[in-house]
Formats: C-alpha cells, structure tokens, sequence
C-alpha cells in the first residue's frame, strides 16, 4: 500500500526528518475518527516498518501522546492538551475563517477523546 498522509499526501510535505514526519503521520491517523489501532492495522496503512513504528510508538506512550491498550493505540492525555493549547492559538488571534474551519473537525475530535478518557 502506498504511503499517505492523512494530512497531506507524502510527495506534498516538505522535505525533513523522515521520524518527524512519521511521529505526525500516526497521530493525525489515530486522532481521525477517533479509532484504536492495532500495530498491524497501523503498519498497513502507513507503510512503516513494524521495528520502527514500534519505536516511535513506545516514545508516544512514553510522553503520553498515545496510550496503549491490550494491543491497540490510542490518543493520549498528552496530545489532546497540546490540540488544546494550539486551539486556544487560534482562537486568541484573529485568523481567517478557513482554518479555523479545517481545524474544528481534528479539535472536537480531541474533545471527544478526552471526555471518553476520563
């Protein structure tokens, strides 16, 4: 399967660190829908090498930006207050109506995430 952003499509994103880009690639997945995934389901759709996705997802539990349960992966604690200090960004300054209309699905989302958390 090709690897795509559920941002932007891989040959859109500027070029940077290639764990940068794949730490991003896993929270904008899980945080989509709300939806746990296992290590397989994630692996197949974002195309990482197993070794490496579990690194990187053992650093995101680490902070608590996921959390994982039995086998799945979840968001965690941790990106749901940084969706909400970048929301609180965006809403203390005067920007233009279409990004705070692209950012309101992901916000609520992590919203709703927190809520079922706690």
């Amino acid at each position: 399967m090709n690897r795509t952003s559920p941002c932007l499509p891989r040959r859109d994103r500027p070029a940077g660190p290639r764990s940068l880009n794949r730490v991003l690639d896993i929270l904008a997945m899980l945080a989509d829908g709300g939806k746990e995934q296992s290590l397989g389901e994630l692996t197949g759709t974002l195309g990482i090498p197993k070794s490496s996705l579990l690194n990187l997802l053992r650093g995101l539990c680490n902070s608590r930006h996921l959390v994982r349960e039995g086998q799945k992966y979840r968001i965690g604690p941790e990106a749901v207050r940084l969706a909400g200090a970048i929301e609180s960004c965006f809403a203390s300054r005067a920007l233009p109506a279409d990004i705070r209309c692209q950012a309101q699905p992901e916000i609520q989302s992590g919203a709703e995430l927190e809520a079922q958390a706690v």
